[in-house]
């Protein structure tokens, strides 16, 4: 009876740190979509109301940079689910009754059905048919990476273009009295 206590306090507690750090992941992941959105927001008001970009030059790295931060976040919090799986598998491993390809033995079940899916060939050759959490976060992390630094080039010329413009309309042409 000792030994069955003390693999259910371990089953709670790696169970506790799995649905922690997977929570964490998705709460981090959702708020990183509300700034983006937030940045985004910004963005277009500096431009529609400003004829100073720099704002909107400033945001659109905040953009990138945000997207990098978050994706970081994302590493360290996928490392920590990472380790809970392990220690769950290890103490699936101690049910010596139950055999490894059986269903209630949930983390070994889905490596093997994940194992299964990744060997299957790609979709039309171009993109596997299994997308993890990790590599659909990271297409987000990288789109909205990529989305700042287009806008910050974007604030860029458009700030160029306005200085080019005001140089134009300061030129001696421009300057003939009425």
């Amino acid at each position: 009876m000792g030994n069955e206590l003390d693999r259910s306090v371990l089953l709670k507690y790696a169970w506790d740190y799995f649905h922690f750090h997977a929570s964490q992941r998705l709460t981090t992941f959702n708020f990183y979509l509300v700034i983006c959105g937030l940045i985004i927001a910004a963005y277009a008001a500096a431009l529609r109301d400003s004829q100073d970009t720099s704002v909107a030059l400033l945001l659109g790295f905040v953009l990138s940079l945000m997207s990098f931060v978050f994706w970081k976040l994302d590493r360290r919090n996928r490392q920590m689910i990472w380790n809970a799986e392990q220690a769950l598998k290890e103490i699936e491993d101690s049910f010596d009754s139950v055999d490894r390809r059986s269903a209630i033995r949930i983390f070994h079940f889905e490596e093997d059905q994940s194992a299964t899916i990744k060997r299957q060939p790609r979709v039309l050759g171009l993109w596997p048919r299994l997308f993890t959490y990790s590599v659909c976060f990271g297409i987000v992390f990288a789109m909205f990476a990529a989305l700042g630094v287009g806008a910050t080039v974007y604030a860029g010329f458009k700030a160029r273009a306005a200085a080019s413009a005001i140089d134009k309309d300061v030129s001696p042409a421009a300057q003939q009295p009425l």
